[in-house]
């Protein structure tokens, strides 16, 4: 029984409690064997008291067996915790889902996308043990799960003062494991006075499978502290800005347990409390509500309605009416992906309420375009769901079939959750910052360069600015002059021939420093061929291996000291590239020099270097004897330059404007991955995502209208997607003022998402516009990057919705345009 069935059936003191006992279930898993193919990849759920924990998909790796394919955990990320509230007795039983989902598929999951093989029972268990190692079979065996499980008891910490609305990782345990492993899970705590508790609220939570449950109460003088578990699927909304808009069957389910939601609270005598912010998934798709105002008799909240109805807005007093409302308002948003009656300025949209028609798309079904009509009816006498109760919304035709029973079912019933974030993240994925664009905009910050270092001026006291070093302008490539770390014998011209003639241990180290010594003083292009026709090492080889060590660090950026110091290995070819030695050049890659070999994945291979000094002879040469990856990625580096005539020399060669799906290659990890590993980009064992964002992004991302229209016209991608825009450094700017501007929009949450709407995020409108007339598509959901510990970020809500409404506004002017024969881009 849970802790909260003590404050159940009777009053709540507001007297300061005693400690509140609870346990901690560990459940450890090994690995998960099944005879399913590769493609099918593995859910693993732990639930309890209708709280569930899951396994993170992309951290389980495949192995194949002799005859079964293992799923193997990485690192110890494959333990889950779930805390067990214990009120008389001590003793818990959980339930794992082993379930499995087909990511070869690039939609979002759906019924044919996911399997549910089976439940398993764990438990009752009893007092305190560790490491009781279990076998669960699902599915005539048709897939194993081996786990060990462990479960520990202890007191519940003192909790501090909360706001009524607070968002924290709590870790509420003291409980040691033999490893030391620390509970850690995500709750949801609602602070009130006792006096506004609700009285049943919390218990009703615990008997309706589409609210949070309480878990734990936490008495103090005054104060009720009450802590609901995170649903496990993220933001109903975060879900819906991923997919941009639901299909109608899953519109219609979310929609269908919202009439189940709302019905459970009118008979407790709630209303006005369904908002984007408290409407969550669980991990099998369902709808669960997860709100402090279930419990507080506070009516504050009904005067800040996200979806106002008219009669709000007119004076009158929320009721259970205004919830139909906004039952409607969710469902117009799931099905056309913008509110009903939308507007960036909140007077506007007021007034599009009161006054304005409903706008229902032509491509929504007659059936559903009748429920929102009826639902947004701006009369509350006339709406669904008021006269004829809410048996009138489950007889309409929209929820014909639907079993409203099923719907109030634990487990995975309907399985249409489309996607699962990592704990982590869960609370970036909850924040909706409805108030971001009210924030007071700050004061733009301040630097000066002095002796080609940078400094930010900081304000003190008095007014006065105090310099703080950031690091040094690097305006050069400074290869010209590299760093020889030994002093080179001058050799003798009467002995060269005769000496390197010698296959002798030393000759391969001699031919390299007389190399080193033609390329560092500028010896003519026989001279440096006489050095190989006397070799008698391999001439390939050496070409191939370092020479000499330069400074890492774009041009253009600010180096810190730390970065200042680092070097990097370039070998010969690469070293005549920045000489700007054609003869040479052309000369190494005759006697063997690989166009591709680099020590540098920064500035290198040779290509890179003579894209990054504007030598378009340099580019041509070396443009049919480099690989297809760094082809595309040179030419990204012109659109950086803005060189529009390099550029067109790539393309004219015929290097592609888009890389291809398979190259982000995906090694495995050489170390278990860090909680915080990949939020956009951090795991260092995985290829930097910056190297392949394309050259449309980067364009856009300058705003430059011509060389977006120009990679177009050449075969461009006009739905690109990028990924970790936000940690991307250029490999080139014009200025460290342009690194500043760069970094400070890099800071406004552009990390993942694709092309158009980067550019609109940007304010680019000519730019929209190109993308558009090239077939940029509105209605694509947002693009997924399926590797190890990375999650897509995504815009706060407000600005998510503002961008969609203008790149909407944006697509029926280019679409008039073009009607009425007229171009639809200005020139």
């Amino acid at each position: 029984m849970s802790q909260i069935a003590q404050h159940a059936s009777g009053s709540i003191s507001s007297q300061s409690a005693g400690p509140v006992e609870y346990g901690v279930l560990s459940v450890e898993f090994w690995q998960v064997r099944t005879r399913l193919h590769r493609r099918w990849k593995p859910l693993v759920i732990l639930e309890l008291d209708g709280h569930q924990s899951l396994i993170d998909p992309s951290r389980l790796s495949p192995v194949e067996g002799r005859r079964d394919l293992l799923w193997l955990p990485q690192g110890r990320r494959s333990i889950l915790h779930l805390d067990v509230s214990a009120y008389e007795t001590r003793s818990c039983e959980a339930t794992v889902h082993l379930l499995f989902r087909n990511f070869d598929s690039n939609r979002s999951a759906r019924k044919d996308d996911m399997m549910h093989l089976g439940t398993a029972k764990l438990g009752p268990f009893f007092g305190s043990f560790t490491k009781d190692p279990q076998t669960l079979q699902f599915h005539d065996d048709v897939a194993t799960v081996d786990l060990n499980v462990s479960l520990s008891w202890g007191n519940l910490r003192s909790i501090p003062k909360l706001s009524l609305w607070e968002r924290l990782t709590l870790n509420i345990g003291e409980v040691r494991f033999s490893k030391e492993i620390e509970p850690r899970n995500l709750y949801f705590i609602s602070t009130i006075s006792s006096g506004d508790y609700r009285h049943g609220s919390a218990t009703k939570s615990l008997n309706n499978p589409l609210l949070a449950p309480v878990r734990f109460v936490y008495g103090s003088p005054g104060l009720l502290h009450l802590l609901s578990p995170l649903p496990g699927g993220g933001s109903l909304f975060s879900h819906l800005q991923r997919e941009r808009r639901f299909p109608i069957e899953q519109a219609r389910l979310y929609a269908a347990q919202l009439v189940c939601v709302l019905e459970a609270l009118h008979d407790m005598g709630i209303t006005a409390l369904l908002s984007s912010e408290n409407v969550f998934l669980d991990p099998f798709g369902n709808i669960r509500v997860c709100t402090p105002a279930l419990f507080a008799e506070n009516e504050s909240r009904k005067s800040q309605l996200e979806y106002p109805p008219p009669e709000v807005l007119r004076g009158d007093e929320a009721t259970s009416a205004g919830d139909w409302w906004i039952l409607g308002a969710f469902l117009y948003e799931m099905m056309v992906g913008l509110p009903p009656f939308y507007d960036s300025d909140a007077i506007e949209r007021d007034r599009k309420v009161l006054r304005a028609t409903l706008d229902v798309p032509a491509y929504v079904p007659n059936a559903a375009a009748d429920v929102l009509r009826r639902l947004l009816e701006k009369d509350p006498a006339s709406r669904l769901g008021v006269a004829d109760g809410v048996s009138g919304i489950k007889s309409h035709s929209f929820f014909r079939d639907l079993d409203w029973h099923a719907l109030l079912a634990k487990g995975p019933q309907h399985l249409l959750s489309p996607f699962i974030p990592p704990p982590i993240l869960l609370v970036n994925t909850f924040r909706n910052e409805t108030t971001a664009s009210k924030k007071p905009p700050k004061h733009p910050e301040e630097y000066e360069e002095r002796d080609g270092y940078l400094y930010k001026l900081i304000d003190f006291l008095g007014g006065s600015k105090v310099p703080m070093p950031q690091g040094q302008v690097r305006n050069s490539s400074e290869i010209s002059n590299p760093v020889l770390p030994e002093p080179i014998e001058q050799p003798d011209p009467t002995e060269t021939a005769d000496h390197l003639g010698q296959a002798n241990s030393s000759s391969s180290e001699r031919a390299k420093a007389l190399l080193k010594e033609a390329l560092y003083k500028g010896w003519d292009l026989q001279a440096v061929a006489h050095i190989f026709d006397s070799c008698a090492v391999g001439v390939a080889d050496l070409l191939n291996s370092s020479i000499v060590q330069v400074r890492q660090a774009p041009i253009g950026v600010i180096v810190s000291e730390l970065w200042e110091r680092e070097r990097a290995d370039i070998t010969p070819l690469e070293w005549a590239v920045e000489l700007g030695r054609a003869d040479l050049v052309s000369l190494f890659l005759d006697r063997g020099a690989d166009a591709d070999r680099t020590y540098d994945e920064v500035d290198g291979p040779g290509l890179m270097r003579a894209a990054r000094r504007r030598d378009i002879p340099l580019v041509e040469l070396l443009g049919s004897r480099t690989s297809r990856i760094f082809c595309i990625r040179a030419l990204c580096l012109a659109v950086e330059l803005r060189d529009t005539s390099m550029a067109e020399a790539m393309v004219a060669q015929g290097v592609p404007c888009d890389f291809e799906e398979g190259d982000r290659l995906l090694p495995a990890p050489s170390r278990p991955p860090s909680p915080w590993d990949f939020q956009c980009g951090s795991n260092t064992d995985l290829p930097e995502p910056h190297y392949h964002i394309s050259p449309l992004v980067r364009a856009a991302r300058h705003g430059d209208t011509n060389m977006v229209r120009f990679l177009l016209d050449n075969g461009a991608d006009a739905n690109a997607a990028y990924h970790c825009l936000d940690s991307f450094v250029p490999d080139y700017n014009t200025s460290w003022q342009e690194e500043i501007e760069l970094r400070d929009k890099r800071k406004n949450g552009t990390g993942c998402g694709r092309v158009v709407q980067l550019a609109m995020w940007l304010g680019y409108r000519d730019v929209v516009e190109a993308l558009l007339a090239g077939g940029a598509d509105i209605d694509l959901p947002h693009p997924e990057w399926r590797v190890p510990d990375h999650t897509c970020y995504l815009t706060c809500r407000s600005s998510y919705l503002q961008i969609t409404a203008e790149l909407e506004d944006a697509m029926r002017a280019v679409v008039q345009g073009t009607t009425r024969g007229k171009p639809a881009l200005s020139g």
